[in-house]
């Protein structure tokens, strides 16, 4: 601050300018702090909405127990559900089979194509009627 008088108070034109500067700048940068953090957290919504997605299917596919594929959407969320059998050969009317369930999510993202998989293995019965008994 200059004074050019005795008793003279106030800020110059140059100090006022600087400070505005100064307080654009800050701003700026809050701005694009707060841009980032929300674009993480849609981020994250998106990713649990479609987990709840892939696990139900899944849920589902494993009550079922049986090796058919299935498909839908959610909410804008594609999924898949693949079940294969891992036992070789043949097993015999009454014999434990390994069943490997996948659940598949696909989603955009500003964009860009996003997906998660989830897996789980049940040990099924095969009984006389084609039908599974799950252990």
């Amino acid at each position: 601050m200059t004074r050019s008088k005795p008793g003279q108070a106030g800020f110059t034109l140059l100090e006022i300018l600087l400070a505005l500067a100064i307080l654009v700048v800050s701003i700026g940068s809050i701005h694009a702090v707060l841009q980032s953090g929300l674009a993480a957290s849609t981020t994250t919504a998106e990713r649990a909405r479609a987990l709840v997605v892939a696990e139900s299917a899944l849920a589902l596919a494993v009550k079922r127990g049986t090796q058919e594929t299935a498909e839908g959407s959610e909410e804008g969320i594609d999924w898949t559900v693949t079940v294969q059998s891992e036992s070789n050969g043949d097993v015999g009317s009454n014999a434990l089979r390994l069943l490997l369930f996948r659940s598949t999510a696909r989603w955009n993202v500003r964009g860009r194509q996003e997906s998660l998989t989830l897996e789980t293995k049940r040990a099924v019965r095969s009984t006389d009627r084609g039908t599974n008994e799950q252990q």
